[in-house]
């Protein structure tokens, strides 16, 4: 006697994949770029454990500037606890580095997880824009950021990325919780995609 076996379907976990092929055709990378990746192709985790202490865990009126930010040759990020001329609260990018802005001063376009960071969001090189809070031109800031947010960047070469992050206006406290990149040049990621250790 045959013994009867029921046909189980092989469940595959095609989500990630297809978003991704998604964002690449979008990004105008072309099907091929995505059919044959290179080894390397991947979303990175940043380790942000020695600055996601509120406000950086930076003593009040200080700041730090961490040169090749997330990797050699993409940046500069500059971290703020009310520091400078025009006392600065949050972060920003220089070398190259720039951050996803709605318009004006201490605007940072606060993302929900999975929107896609990519080529139709305004970046901006201008720190008074990227900042939660600033005294430039009469002081300015930006509206709160709960839980669930993220800021969207750009490195100089072309890489798009993320950081959750944290903002309260009334306690001008800002924490950075997580963050990632796209390897692959010019690709959109999508807020808080999850990522692997570089």
């Amino acid at each position: 006697m045959m013994k009867k076996y029921k046909k189980v379907p092989l469940r595959i976990h095609t989500a990630k994949k297809s978003t991704r092929l998604g964002a690449y055709l979008a990004a105008g990378l072309g099907a091929s770029t995505v059919v044959t990746p290179t080894a390397d192709a991947a979303i990175i985790c940043i380790d942000v454990s020695s600055y996601s202490g509120i406000n950086g865990g930076l003593a009040p009126g200080t700041g730090i500037t961490i040169n090749d930010w997330p990797f050699n040759g993409a940046g500069i990020f500059e971290i703020y606890n009310g520091k400078g001329s025009n006392v600065r609260y949050g972060f920003d990018g220089d070398g190259g580095l720039t951050f996803a802005i709605t318009g004006g001063y201490a605007s940072p376009k606060n993302f929900a997880a999975n929107d896609s960071i990519d080529n139709t969001s305004v970046f901006s090189s201008s720190a008074n824009y990227m900042v939660f809070k600033g005294s430039y031109n009469g002081g300015y800031q930006s509206p709160d950021f709960g839980s669930g947010s993220y800021m969207g960047f750009r490195t100089n070469t072309g890489n798009y990325g993320w950081l959750e992050v944290t903002w309260n206006s009334a306690s001008t406290q800002f924490q950075i919780l997580a963050g990632a990149y796209e390897s692959v040049v010019g690709a959109p990621i999508l807020a808080g995609d999850s990522c692997s250790a570089a």
